[in-house]
Order: C-alpha cells, then sequence, then structure tokens
C-alpha cells in the first residue's frame, strides 16, 4: 500500500473497513514494512453492520 510510504515520521493514517481480512492483512503488512505502530478504533467505530477502523501511526525513524 503506497500510502504508508507517503506519510511523515510521526504521521498517521486511518484505514476503514479494516474488519475485511483482505483489507486487514494488506494494511498490517504495509504497516509493518513501512515501521508503523497500529492500534485498533473497533471500539469508537464500530457500527451496526460490524465496520470499523484502524490507525497506524509511523514510528519516526526513517528506514
Amino acid at each position: 500500500m503506497r500510502a504508508f510510504d507517503l506519510v511523515a515520521p510521526g504521521g498517521v493514517i486511518v484505514c476503514d473497513d479494516i474488519h475485511k481480512a483482505r483489507i486487514w492483512r494488506a494494511a498490517r503488512s504495509a504497516a509493518r514494512k513501512s515501521r508503523f505502530a497500529g492500534l485498533s478504533l473497533r471500539e469508537e467505530t464500530l457500527d451496526s453492520t460490524g465496520r470499523f477502523a484502524w490507525l497506524a501511526r509511523h514510528s519516526g525513524r526513517v528506514a
């Protein structure tokens, strides 16, 4: 996911529809490769259909 490469150190990405396994796997893989730490926003964003978001924060270290 190219978006992770465009975020400055200390920046964040909010990934929506993370309840979908395919999207979760892709986002988690891209986050790890780009040195992001993830935080579930399930409790804050869960809707009646089961959709929720995930926050990824750049570690601040450049690879």
